[in-house]
């Protein structure tokens, strides 16, 4: 048989192909698979580059406390007059038996947050922080302390319905996407500050994706281009009118401003306005103050008012005012 000229060659290819269809598919699945791991190895070969977001700070309003535009909200038709009782100061200091105690926890911690880290991360458990709150009716109001990328938000609002949704998330590009994400939801309230002991902005870099990490705890608070205002907790809640009214649910998760709103809660009466209490802890972060310390006195000062409704130790828990039966 003579051998095929290269002219030949296409025109028996095609023939080929004619008569055995298959081998065009086995061809084209062969090639498919090919670019796909073609394109695969370039991703890990080339990480994708982070992205560099450059806030335009207006200097008025970086002068403004964050509080002018905290309204008082008449849930459930409170009004201000009704707010006649002072919010006043608590006690802190622990006994010996909480300190022997506390003491105990900071010791304990990393076997303790290791294990309840794993447990937590482990399939859908993480997800207690939603389906935990079955209580929740809409009649309920909800305070989001750190509403970040709306998750735990979304959630809350779409199984409960509650009557107010409060949330507050200090970093524009989160808050803007909040505000757009609730547009429809009229019982909804977004404030664009975060909370703390003390009224203060910090300039930072964004951080994770689309802002989700940002924090005043990863390093330097001065050095970036995008604004983080937070007020003081208790300034911001009594202008709210908790203390008029309690709160079904606070849920704290504001990458390590959780222990200045848990130790102003527990300074002052307050805390007996919060029915259940849920936070995150985010003992890791670099430049975030005794994190383990301040967690072990705080369950310490919580077990005073509230009782532990689930716990992942050093990561995720709720508690509920011990006058509470669900």
């Amino acid at each position: 048989m003579a051998p095929t000229t290269l002219s030949q060659r296409p025109a028996l290819f095609i023939k080929g192909i004619v008569q055995n269809p298959s081998h065009l598919f086995r061809s084209v699945i062969i090639l498919c698979l090919f670019l796909m791991l073609l394109l695969m190895y370039q991703k890990s070969m080339c990480p994708k580059q982070k992205q560099n977001y450059i806030c335009i700070e207006d200097p008025e309003l970086l002068k403004l406390s964050g509080l002018e535009k905290v309204e008082f909200l008449p849930f459930n038709g409170a009004t201000p007059q009704d707010c006649l009782t002072k919010v006043s100061l608590r006690e802190s200091l622990l006994s010996s038996d909480e300190q022997s105690r506390s003491e105990q926890c900071v010791k304990n911690y990393e076997k303790d947050f290791k294990s309840a880290h794993e447990l937590f991360w482990y399939g859908d458990n993480q997800y207690i922080r939603h389906k935990h709150h079955k209580y929740l009716t809409n009649q309920s109001l909800i305070l989001d302390i750190g509403g970040n990328v709306g998750e735990d938000a979304e959630y809350l609002i779409q199984h409960y319905n509650p009557k107010n949704y409060v949330v507050l998330e200090p970093l524009k590009l989160l808050y803007r996407n909040l505000v757009s994400k609730f547009k429809h939801r009229r019982n909804v309230i977004t404030y664009n500050v975060g909370l703390s002991k003390k009224n203060e902005v910090f300039m930072l870099n964004i951080e994770g994706h689309d802002g989700d990490a940002t924090s005043p705890f990863l390093g330097k608070t001065t050095d970036g281009t995008c604004s983080l205002k937070v007020v003081n907790t208790t300034a911001f809640l009594t202008k709210l009118g908790v203390g008029c009214y309690d709160v079904d649910l606070v849920t704290i998760n504001c990458e390590g401003c959780e222990y200045d709103v848990l130790e102003s809660l527990l300074a002052t009466s307050l805390i007996n306005h919060f029915k259940h209490i849920q936070f995150a802890t985010h003992t890791k972060l670099q430049y975030l103050v005794d994190p383990v310390k301040r967690y072990c006195k705080i369950q310490e000062l919580l077990q005073r008012t509230h009782r532990l409704s689930y716990s992942y130790r050093f990561n995720w828990e709720t508690w509920t005012r011990r006058d509470i039966t669900v």
